[in-house]
């Protein structure tokens, strides 16, 4: 199960949590938003739906984030 983690820097980190690997950063540059801290949504492939995940799961992407290798980032939504 892919989880983004939102971090205020700002950029979206997408984490697939069985794979344990950074899939996808994304450099918010057009609707800069912040996010609560223990806050994270699914991401459904296109991007177009974001639901609430719960906090084992959320704690879970940030932990994969925070320690696997991030590819190349991207700009924009």
């Amino acid at each position: 199960m892919r989880v983004n983690v939102m971090y205020l820097v700002p950029v979206m980190v997408t984490v697939d949590t069985r794979r344990k690997r950074v899939r996808r950063v994304r450099v918010l540059d057009e609707d800069v938003r912040r996010s609560d801290q223990e806050t994270g949504y699914l991401d459904d492939e296109a991007g177009s739906t974001m639901l609430p995940v719960s906090h084992p799961l959320f704690r879970r992407a940030v932990k994969i984030a925070e320690t696997e290798e991030w590819p190349g980032w991207e700009f924009g939504l």
